[in-house]
């Protein structure tokens, strides 16, 4: 059986504020190759936002920001949830403007994640008895959740529900109440019950509505399980272990990302400031979170000053498993053969602040899965 999920995403609108720091180009290679490919579909200097849609078995997007001269680009935070990978970039103007572009990749797949499969029981009448107090009563009994064939009494509008649980009411005799349900996001469900009063007339008014959170093993889980600092996965990742530190080319331009069990629906969020990223991992029912800080400095006597700013969104892992890479990061050196050793001397000794430097200096993102 193919499992298919489609979103469609509203066409995002010009943003012509700070046009000194607009980009050339957002360029997208789908050949899993480290390239300038083709500009993305509907570019617009202005429109900030984008969104690619890639196969199952597509090797990634690689995205390549392209700016003029004078403009310099960072890749800047990642997040994902389930199959889907945001990547942003700030760009900056020689006269201080600045803008946020972002790309985001969804990959079809064939095998729904916990939360994208998971569908409630049916929600249970369990009285239906119980006398009413008046021939216009629109009130409940109760309302809770039924598990393992006991009903249990809830007073809160907004609760969880355990494993297995579903959501039930206890209704008054003679009322007739129909129940409308709808999902709010992950895990979350919205009940609204119509009720009716024995008088056949009178509708509650409001109607009460009941949001619940359904609880599953798969679908409370956060946490990844490896970091990768410009493409080059941590030595010694321990999920149990919060802090971790790593040596980068460039303190400027490094990047940051992290694998993790897709299959669950949970979301990872990475935060890059300077020298530092936080990396937050949060449920697909969004109740539990995990946080994990990665500390970097910058490499001794390193030719290479270039640093990086590309990476891979959405690529396939090479297990193949539905473990994946967020972004798998790819290089691009300033220069070629002499030309880069020379440059990367020059830096040693003299580089300042980055944050004039072209776009040409490996801001390339390819999508990673």
């Amino acid at each position: 059986m193919t499992y298919t999920v489609t979103v469609d995403f509203e066409k995002a609108k010009p943003t012509p504020s700070n046009p000194h720091a607009r980009l050339n180009g957002l360029y997208v290679d789908l050949t899993g190759k480290a390239g300038k490919g083709a500009l993305i579909d509907g570019w617009d200097p202005d429109v900030l936002d984008y969104t690619i849609r890639i196969g199952a078995n597509d090797p990634g997007a690689y995205i390549l920001p392209e700016a003029p001269s004078g403009v310099s680009v960072k890749a800047g935070d990642v997040t994902r949830a389930g199959y889907a990978t945001t990547q942003y970039w700030t760009t900056r103007s020689a006269d201080g403007q600045s803008r946020t572009y972002s790309v985001t990749v969804v990959r079809d797949h064939g095998t729904p994640t916990a939360e994208e499969a998971f569908t409630p029981g049916a929600a249970k009448d369990t009285d239906g008895q119980t006398p009413a107090a008046s021939r216009d009563d629109t009130t409940l009994v109760s309302h809770g959740y039924l598990l393992d064939g006991e009903y249990h009494a809830v007073k809160a509008t907004d609760y969880t529900i355990p494993e297995g649980g579903t959501f039930a009411y206890a209704s008054k005799q003679g009322q007739i109440v129909q129940v409308s349900e709808s999902k709010v996001r992950g895990m979350s469900w919205r009940y609204t019950l119509n009720i009716l009063a024995p008088d056949g007339v009178t509708l509650a008014n409001p109607a009460p509505a009941f949001t619940v959170t359904y609880l599953t093993r798969a679908t409370h889980e956060a946490a990844i399980t490896s970091i990768i600092v410009d493409g080059r996965a941590i030595d010694g990742f321990d999920p149990s272990k919060h802090e971790y530190t790593a040596q980068v080319d460039n303190i400027d331009h490094w990047t940051a990302s992290a694998d993790f069990d897709k299959s669950t629906g949970m979301g990872v969020t990475i935060h890059k400031d300077h020298d530092k990223a936080t990396i937050t991992a949060t449920s697909a029912d969004g109740l539990t979170k995990s946080t994990y800080t990665l500390k970097v400095s910058e490499k001794p006597l390193t030719l290479n000053r270039a640093g990086i700013d590309g990476a891979t969104v959405e690529g396939l892992a090479s297990t193949g498993a539905d473990t994946a890479s967020m972004i798998s990061v790819v290089a691009v050196l300033l220069a070629a053969g002499v030309a880069c050793l020379a440059a990367g001397l020059t830096r040693r000794l003299h580089r300042g602040k980055r944050d004039d430097a072209p776009s040409d200096d490996g801001t390339g993102v390819q999508d990673a899965e």
